[in-house]
C-alpha cells in the first residue's frame, strides 16, 4: 500500500526484534536503491557474494507468495499459508492480545475498523473470562457471599449457554 507507514519498536530480545531484522535487511539492499518498494527481488549469486542480496526492482506478488510458503514450511508450520492468511493471523493475535482496534487498523492499513471484524476469532481464554464476568455479576446480585460450589455451578451453566 503506497504511503502506508507502520511504527515498530525494538524488543529487548534480539532474536525477535523487528528493528534488528529491518536493519539487517536494509544493510543488504543495493547502495543506489531507487525502487521505493519494501520487498525487492532476490539478487543473483554474484550480487549475493558481494553482500548485496537484492536487485533494485520490486519483488512480484507471486514471488512473495512462494517465499511465504517456503518460510512457513521451513519453520515447521503445517497447513496452507498465504500472504493474506498471515495478515489474518496477525490481526487475530493482536485482537486476542487486547490491542485496540484502531491500532490494529493503523497497522494493517484497513480503511474501516469494520473490515477487521472478519478476522476476529474469539479465544477460549476470552470465553472463559466472559463466563467468569457473568458469573460474578450474577453472584453480586445476591446479599450473601457465594460458596465455591455455587460459583462452579453458575460457571458451568454459563459455559453450556456460551457453547450453544
Amino acid at each position: 500500500m503506497p504511503g502506508h507507514v507502520v511504527c515498530v519498536y525494538p524488543s529487548e530480545n534480539p532474536d525477535c526484534c523487528p528493528v534488528h531484522y529491518f536493519k539487517e535487511y536494509v544493510s543488504k539492499l543495493p547502495e543506489s536503491q531507487k525502487c521505493p518498494r519494501l520487498y525487492l527481488a532476490v539478487g543473483t549469486a554474484k550480487q549475493i557474494c558481494n553482500d548485496q542480496w537484492y536487485k533494485d526492482v520490486p519483488m512480484g506478488i507471486n514471488n512473495i507468495g512462494t517465499h511465504i510458503k517456503t518460510i512457513c514450511k521451513e519453520a515447521g508450520l503445517k497447513g496452507f499459508y498465504t500472504n493474506h492468511s498471515l495478515q489474518a493471523s496477525n490481526v487475530t493475535n493482536l485482537y486476542n492480545s487486547g490491542v485496540a482496534e484502531q491500532i490494529i487498523q493503523e497497522n494493517t492499513g484497513h480503511r474501516l475498523i469494520e473490515a477487521l471484524c472478519g478476522y476476529k476469532v474469539t479465544s477460549v481464554e476470552q470465553k472463559k473470562n466472559a463466563s467468569k464476568a457473568l458469573c460474578m455479576q450474577k453472584l453480586s446480585l445476591t446479599d450473601r457471599e457465594p460458596t465455591t460450589d455455587q460459583v462452579q455451578k453458575v460457571q458451568l451453566k454459563i459455559s453450556v449457554v456460551l457453547k450453544q
